[in-house]
Protein backbone atom coordinates (compact mmCIF):
# COMPACT_ATOMS: atom_id res chain seq x y z
CA UNK A 1 0.00 0.00 0.00
CA UNK A 2 1.41 3.36 -0.96
CA UNK A 3 1.37 6.20 1.51
CA UNK A 4 -0.81 8.34 -0.50
CA UNK A 5 -3.59 5.07 -0.24
CA UNK A 6 -3.29 4.92 2.93
CA UNK A 7 -3.78 8.86 3.77
CA UNK A 8 -6.98 8.40 1.76
CA UNK A 9 -8.19 5.49 4.11
CA UNK A 10 -7.54 7.58 7.15
CA UNK A 11 -9.08 10.59 5.88
CA UNK A 12 -12.31 8.69 4.65
CA UNK A 13 -12.38 7.40 8.56
CA UNK A 14 -12.76 10.38 10.34
CA UNK A 15 -15.71 12.72 11.08
CA UNK A 16 -16.56 15.39 8.25
CA UNK A 17 -15.52 19.37 9.42
CA UNK A 18 -18.15 20.90 9.18
CA UNK A 19 -17.84 24.46 8.57
CA UNK A 20 -18.31 27.21 11.71
CA UNK A 21 -19.80 28.86 9.08
CA UNK A 22 -21.28 29.68 5.87
CA UNK A 23 -21.19 32.47 3.69
CA UNK A 24 -24.28 34.20 2.31
CA UNK A 25 -24.76 37.45 -0.37
CA UNK A 26 -27.92 38.94 0.40
CA UNK A 27 -30.30 40.87 -2.53
CA UNK A 28 -33.27 43.06 -2.13
CA UNK A 29 -34.89 42.91 -5.26
CA UNK A 30 -38.58 44.78 -5.98
CA UNK A 31 -40.68 45.59 -2.94
CA UNK A 32 -38.53 44.87 -0.17
CA UNK A 33 -38.01 40.80 -1.33
CA UNK A 34 -34.40 39.06 0.29
CA UNK A 35 -32.76 36.70 -1.62
CA UNK A 36 -29.86 34.80 0.07
CA UNK A 37 -27.35 33.36 -2.09
CA UNK A 38 -25.09 30.90 -0.41
CA UNK A 39 -21.31 31.93 -1.47
CA UNK A 40 -19.12 29.40 0.53
CA UNK A 41 -18.55 28.57 4.26
CA UNK A 42 -15.79 29.33 7.17
CA UNK A 43 -14.11 27.54 9.17
CA UNK A 44 -12.14 28.36 12.67
CA UNK A 45 -8.26 27.81 12.42
CA UNK A 46 -7.29 24.27 14.79
CA UNK A 47 -5.30 26.83 16.70
CA UNK A 48 -7.64 29.04 17.79
CA UNK A 49 -7.54 32.40 16.32
CA UNK A 50 -8.30 33.33 12.90
CA UNK A 51 -10.88 31.97 10.48
CA UNK A 52 -10.50 30.59 6.89
CA UNK A 53 -13.05 31.25 4.31
CA UNK A 54 -13.68 29.25 1.07
CA UNK A 55 -15.95 30.96 -1.40
CA UNK A 56 -17.17 29.16 -4.47
CA UNK A 57 -18.81 31.94 -6.37
CA UNK A 58 -19.00 35.59 -6.50
CA UNK A 59 -22.24 37.37 -7.40
CA UNK A 60 -22.46 39.59 -10.27
CA UNK A 61 -22.97 43.44 -8.83
CA UNK A 62 -21.44 42.20 -5.74
CA UNK A 63 -21.62 44.99 -3.25
CA UNK A 64 -18.79 43.95 -0.60
CA UNK A 65 -20.98 42.56 2.17
CA UNK A 66 -20.62 39.05 3.33
CA UNK A 67 -23.34 37.64 6.20
CA UNK A 68 -21.59 34.92 7.82
CA UNK A 69 -24.30 32.81 10.02
CA UNK A 70 -23.71 29.05 11.74
CA UNK A 71 -25.50 26.41 9.17
CA UNK A 72 -28.62 25.25 10.16
CA UNK A 73 -29.58 21.98 11.12
CA UNK A 74 -31.23 20.79 7.47
CA UNK A 75 -27.78 22.22 5.99
CA UNK A 76 -26.02 19.88 8.08
CA UNK A 77 -28.10 16.42 7.21
CA UNK A 78 -27.40 17.49 3.67
CA UNK A 79 -24.43 17.98 4.04
CA UNK A 80 -24.77 21.81 2.82
CA UNK A 81 -26.28 23.26 0.37
CA UNK A 82 -24.92 23.81 -2.97
CA UNK A 83 -25.57 27.70 -3.92
CA UNK A 84 -28.98 27.87 -5.50
CA UNK A 85 -30.45 30.75 -4.23
CA UNK A 86 -32.92 31.54 -1.48
CA UNK A 87 -36.63 32.97 -2.61
CA UNK A 88 -37.22 32.88 0.59
CA UNK A 89 -37.51 36.36 2.63
CA UNK A 90 -35.44 36.21 5.28
CA UNK A 91 -34.16 39.16 7.97
CA UNK A 92 -31.12 40.33 8.16
CA UNK A 93 -29.34 38.79 11.17
CA UNK A 94 -26.16 41.22 12.69
CA UNK A 95 -25.18 42.48 9.59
Amino acid sequence: MTQNSTKAVSKSNREPNRPALVAWHVTERGTGRKFWNRLGAAWAHKEGEGITLFLDAIPVGFDGRIVLLPPKADEDAQGGESGEAASVETPEKGA
